[in-house]
């Protein structure tokens, strides 16, 4: 028998909804590997127009910039969302 490819989930929006100025919001972004050997993460980056109103902590990964998912594992980042001024 061969190896499943890896292959890492996660879901594509986060739903961060109303989030009042002045204050912040913090969701976990689970990453699961459904393959059979492990998925190298080796970089983590917000990206768009509003990409410095969030931040991104470890949560059970063991960093928020480079980590490794076992196969059949998983962890979570803590994605945390600030408005500005204007939503």
């Amino acid at each position: 028998t061969g190896l499943a490819p890896a292959q890492l989930g996660a879901p594509a929006a986060l739903p961060f909804g109303g989030t009042d100025i002045g204050d912040s919001r913090q969701l976990s972004l689970s990453l699961s590997n459904s393959g059979d050997v492990p998925v190298a993460v080796s970089a983590v980056a917000v990206s768009g127009s509003a990409a410095a109103r969030f931040t991104v902590a470890a949560g059970t990964c063991s960093s928020a910039s480079a980590f490794t998912v076992q196969p059949n594992g998983s962890c979570q980042l803590r994605v945390t969302y600030t408005p500005g001024n204007t939503h």
